[in-house]
């Protein structure tokens, strides 16, 4: 991940922390589908470690279970980290770490357990994240993940494209581009890792289109380049972008959009 990219994810996480639990139910309940699916496969012992462990959700739920010798709580805000600590810090086999999953500072074959939930996703090389997960992992080390998939916001891209003037040239990389089952699938592969990777489309219901941009903010998503991107004509695009998105996916008082989650649960090999 270049550098601005990273600080630019990094505030913005930051900023969302304090937050982040009043408006992250869609995210808290994807984590307890992760945190359940730990537990009913979960061998235990070790050290298990949460990558973009967040407000600590998972991570107290691993503490809780009593079965490793050391839980990692691990994320690149340093504000997220803060909260977790305040929060669980009491527990002796806890260690918080502020990194980047692209660079762990964590020795190979040392983990048990890796588990992530909505994190990965904005890392800028999948690649690299999974190949650095593969090795910290031992052999038949478990790894268990969900993340965003390409399917994820289809009624934002499609409200954006029919806002978007006539003939006016079109921006690249306003929205993030999530991975495609079958890419990611092969990525697990090529890391070391076997085991199933499987999607599940959510649709979660909003009040209304600034509703829903506002969740996201709150919780720290955002588009690639930012809204602020387009220019001077920011506010009418806005304005059309939110008549399309009503227009198109109104439903019974609200809005809807679209979550592809995929789920990982992987064995080192």
């Amino acid at each position: 991940m270049n550098s601005n990219s990273k600080q630019k994810i990094r505030r913005s996480f930051d900023k969302a922390s304090l937050l982040y639990d009043r408006y992250a139910d869609f995210q808290s309940e994807i984590g307890k589908v992760v945190t359940q699916r730990v537990i009913t496969e979960c061998r235990g012992g070790g050290i298990a470690l949460d990558i973009g462990c967040g407000t600590g959700e998972i991570t107290m739920e691993l503490v809780k279970l009593k079965i490793f010798n050391k839980v990692i709580a691990c994320d690149i805000s340093e504000g997220m980290l803060e909260l977790t600590s305040r929060r669980h810090g009491g527990s002796s086999n806890l260690l918080p770490i502020l990194a980047d999953v692209e660079d762990l500072p964590i020795q190979s074959g040392s983990i048990d357990l890796v588990v992530s939930s909505m994190a990965l996703q904005w890392v800028d090389d999948l690649y690299v994240a999974l190949q650095a997960i593969g090795q910290i992992l031992k052999r038949d080390g478990r790894f268990v993940c969900a993340t965003l998939g390409h399917g994820t916001f289809i009624e934002l891209k499609e409200a954006f494209s029919a806002a978007w003037p006539e003939g006016k040239t079109k921006l690249d990389n306003v929205f993030y581009e999530f991975v495609e089952l079958e890419e990611l699938k092969k990525i697990v592969e090529a890391c070391g890792m076997s085991g199933t990777v499987k999607c599940k489309a959510y649709k979660k219901k909003y009040t209304s289109f600034r509703h829903f941009l506002k969740t996201l903010k709150q919780v720290g998503a955002q588009n690639s380049n930012g809204f602020s991107s387009f220019g001077l004509g920011r506010r009418e695009i806005m304005f059309r972008m939110e008549e399309e998105y009503h227009r198109r996916f109104s439903l019974e008082g609200g809005v809807i959009a679209t979550y592809q989650v995929l789920y990982i649960d992987a064995e080192r090999q």
